[in-house]
């Protein structure tokens, strides 16, 4: 079993890759919305253009890959899904708050339990 400090840095870096996501995925809509913009206002669409937004949504894609397949630091399974693996799971939360298998919270309030 895990010690405390083990237990907060990987909850530490489960939070640091979903707003990693997250921000990844503000920028891509920017970007989108930029690029939507100036063709528009140029009446044409160059490939640079294009090559960056491309590059922007692959970048949100692979950062919220990452982030929706975190291992929790308690059981060794993925936090966010619950199931064995990530092609038959049984449910799916990017989102959740606490490991989908052992219960784990993502603030760490409940680490003294898990801790040793």
């Amino acid at each position: 079993m895990p010690d405390k400090e083990t237990l907060a840095a990987g909850l530490a870096r489960i939070r640091k890759e979903r707003k990693t996501a997250l921000h990844a995925w503000l920028v891509a809509s920017f970007v989108l919305a930029t690029v939507i913009l100036l063709s528009t206002q140029l009446q044409t669409l160059s490939w640079v253009s294009m090559l960056v937004l491309g590059a922007a949504f692959l970048w949100a894609i692979a950062a919220g890959l990452i982030a929706a397949t975190a291992e929790c630091p308690n059981c060794k399974k993925s936090f966010h899904f619950h199931g064995d693996d990530y092609f038959t799971t049984s449910f799916s939360n990017t989102s959740a708050k606490k490991c989908l298998h052992c219960g784990l919270r993502l603030d760490g309030s409940n680490i003294e339990t898990y801790g040793l």
